[in-house]
């Protein structure tokens, strides 16, 4: 019986402290809900989360965007070599395996779709159809054409020509010629161009993509380079407007008010588990102390 009166208070010490401590814990969450009597409403409920679970939501929203997900952590880890390595070699290789026996029609077609892609090819027929009259109509045709007719007639007869053709018979013949193709091309250029325009899109799109990239210089590596210049592009400089106008303290403020309170409750014990059993442990540790105390009292 002596022995227990030395026994008891740390132990009761201990019981309170961890109980007090639990308890406590237990009402950081429960009850849910106000509990009521008439109109009176019993103190502490609904637990202490549920009642701020609003303000807990603007609170967790403004600190992982202003001290988690800021732009400049982020932006580092980004820049990172071993992440920014692994993306571009990601995307490099999943590029060239995308393009990889496809002409840049079929490409094409991939990326905007089969309509889309035709009507692309059309408007690009109808670009290059007016490009080729545009530049026609810079050119001084009559004097190009009797350029080429006078060189043409020195070359295969001589000084025989001059006795036969005069410089203002070959003048008028060009001339003429000129004005009929300059009429035909005003009037009915387009169609007479657009099947060869057409042939030709229809031959550069039956290229294949990557050979095609590959003959204009754009290999692997090289594509590779223009990547990583771009990436460091965009982290460096758009990262932050695209952060700000994504809004993550909104987001996850949106979020967390939105949670059911016991999806809550898993996150948050999920997360401090270990801390709010350490608690616990320390309200029966101090409770064990101070009835260790009580005997020197």
């Amino acid at each position: 019986m002596h022995q227990l009166n030395y026994i008891l208070p740390p132990l009761l010490g201990w019981l309170i402290g961890y109980v007090t401590n639990s308890l406590a814990v237990k009402m950081l969450f429960h009850p849910y809900k106000s509990i009521r009597i008439g109109t009176f409403r019993i103190p502490f409920t609904p637990g202490m989360i549920p009642k701020r679970q609003d303000e807990l939501s603007v609170a967790m929203g403004r600190m992982i965007q202003n001290h988690l997900l800021t732009s400049e952590s982020i932006q580092k880890q980004l820049l990172s070599p071993e992440v920014k390595s692994a993306l571009m070699a990601e995307i490099s290789a999943g590029f060239f395996a995308a393009i990889r026996e496809k002409t840049i029609g079929e490409a094409v077609a991939g990326i905007s779709g089969v309509a889309e892609g035709r009507r692309l090819k059309e408007h690009l027929a109808g670009w290059t159809v007016e490009r080729i009259l545009v530049e026609l109509q810079q050119i001084d045709l009559r004097n190009m054409l009797a350029r080429e007719a006078g060189s043409f007639l020195e070359k295969n007869l001589g000084g025989f020509a001059a006795l036969f053709i005069s410089g203002k018979t070959v003048s008028a013949l060009t001339d003429a010629v000129a004005d009929r193709i300059l009429h035909i091309l005003a009037s009915d250029g387009k169609r007479i161009l657009r099947p060869y325009a057409e042939a030709g899109i229809e031959d550069i799109l039956s290229q294949p993509l990557d050979d095609t990239l590959i003959q204009n210089g754009l290999s692997q590596d090289h594509f590779l380079l223009i990547l990583s210049r771009l990436y460091d592009r965009i982290v460096q400089q758009d990262l932050q407007k695209a952060i700000a106008a994504l809004d993550v303290a909104a987001i996850v403020e949106n979020k967390v008010a939105a949670m059911d309170v016991r999806e809550l409750e898993q996150l948050i014990t999920s997360i401090m588990k270990r801390e709010l059993r350490g608690i616990i442990n320390l309200g029966g540790l101090i409770g064990a102390v101070l009835g260790a105390l009580s005997l020197l009292l």
